[in-house]
């Protein structure tokens, strides 16, 4: 059975982890999971110093149970510059991922690659022997034993945008081995995208999705043509919630938005809390704000964030994404702007119980809605002297201690001999404040 635990691991300068840490919580009835990315894990208790782990096995919670985790290559361009995300492209598809598990969270355990069964024949690499699909938005079963993930299939070479893989949901079984598409048709699972799955009390299957089959109903109904809406900026498909059982079938939609919806989890209280992109654009109430819903798609209800977006360092825009429920009621959320360039975010925790928004309670007064974690990091791209956290994860044991990826602040000397402009030069340096504010050093790679 996978287990929630913590862990530790490094990479190579080209690559990054998403790690998923699984255990069943006797208390709470149910399993929990981590994504995290980057190069090193340290547990975080807050009040107390942080401890980077070492492998030992004097704490059975973060180095005797198996990860499952997600391995790919770190995106660079021509100019070995950083290539960032946008929280507005759901379906961003960056080949080069593969899904492993590790025997356990020690650093020397070894670990095996379970996703590329599904594309193993030569055809889906390269001419450097390097992957050509995509994983992501990696789940776990209640009972531990099954893990739910996204993947999408390499390109069509010459194909037109439309008639590409689509994102399918695939789920792997630990104890018979084995992988498996949800959908198992292929005519229904190319009809949309389909990302951020998570199981259902009942069993039944959470993701969102472009496929809008409710939507499209309702235009056949009407005697219209079938269409999927697209998000307010007409930039792609608009993503939004769906279930469906876990063999594929009876798939249904429960939200509608004219943009996208998020980054579904599953509350206690057996609720739906996600990420809704608020696209009223040129305004100041663009962004991604935390809603909930009940699974049959009634009891839609705003939570927090509308007025909040200025919250960032220094009065920057941040979005509210990827939520986790902590063991309190309050709610885990990254912050980070809609574009990064180096996935990292400011680890925040949110009071939905108490407030509306950062200033707003619930009651009317003031107050102060949401904190970090962990201080003097930045939101608005710059360098901060105490680095670059990519995930962060409650680990849910009754310590008040955190999981998290962690990348150290760096730095390269920029040459300025250079024929290109921005050239780096010498080895990679730890930041200092005078190297952070000097014209002569820029940003390394995480």
């Amino acid at each position: 059975m996978l287990k929630r635990t913590t862990y530790t691991g490094s990479s190579q300068l080209t690559f990054f982890y998403n790690w998923i840490v699984l255990k069943m919580h006797t208390n709470l009835h149910r399993t929990f999971i981590l994504l995290i990315s980057t190069y090193f894990l340290i547990a975080c208790s807050l009040g107390e110093s942080t401890d980077i782990s070492t492998g030992s096995n004097s704490d059975p919670v973060l180095s005797e149970n198996p990860v499952a985790f997600i391995k790919r290559p770190l995106p660079v361009d021509d100019n070995n510059e950083v290539e960032g995300d946008d929280l507005r492209e759901p379906s961003l598809f960056v080949p080069g991922a593969a899904l492993y598990i590790k025997n356990s969270a020690s650093p020397t355990a070894g670990s095996s690659d379970i996703s590329s069964i599904a594309f193993s024949d030569a055809a889906f690499l390269n001419e450097d022997g390097e992957l050509l699909y995509d994983v992501k938005d990696l789940n776990v079963s209640y009972d531990g034993k099954k893990l739910l993930f996204a993947m999408r299939a390499p390109d069509i070479e010459n194909a037109d945008d439309e008639d590409q893989p689509k994102w399918n949901i695939w789920e792997y079984d630990q104890a018979l081995s084995s992988l498996r598409r949800i959908i198992t048709g292929n005519d229904t699972a190319e009809s949309g995208h389909d990302i951020s799955p998570s199981y259902l009390p009942d069993g039944r299957i959470l993701f969102t999705s472009t496929r809008q089959s409710r939507s499209r109903a309702i235009l056949l109904d009407e005697g219209k043509g079938q269409y999927a809406a697209q998000d307010e900026a007409r930039n792609s498909d608009a993503f939004v919630l769906h279930v469906m059982s876990d063999d594929g079938s009876d798939i249904e939609q429960i939200t509608f938005n004219q943009s996208h919806d998020i980054n579904p989890t599953v509350l206690e209280n057996g609720k739906i809390l996600f990420s809704r992109w608020d696209n009223a654009s040129g305004t100041s109430n663009n962004g991604l704000n935390l809603y909930q819903i009940n699974p049959d798609g009634s009891g839609l209800t705003y939570m927090y964030g509308r007025h909040s977006h200025d919250s960032g360092s220094d009065g920057s825009r941040v979005q509210f994404v990827k939520p986790r429920e902590l063991e309190n009621g309050n709610i885990l959320v990254q912050l980070r702007e809609f574009e990064t360039d180096n996935f990292a975010s400011q680890p925040t925790v949110v009071n939905v119980n108490d407030f509306v928004e950062n200033d707003v309670s619930v009651d009317g007064m003031g107050g102060v809605g949401q904190s970090a974690i962990i201080s003097g990091l930045n939101t608005d791209g710059e360098l901060s002297l105490n680095g670059s956290y990519g995930s962060f994860f409650p680990l849910y044991d009754g310590t008040n201690r955190y999981l998290v990826s962690w990348s150290v602040c760096r730095v390269a000397l920029i040459d300025s001999d250079a024929s290109t402009d921005g050239d780096q030069t010498g080895e990679v340096e730890a930041c200092t404040t005078e190297k952070i504010n000097s014209d002569a050093y820029d940003a390394a790679i995480p």
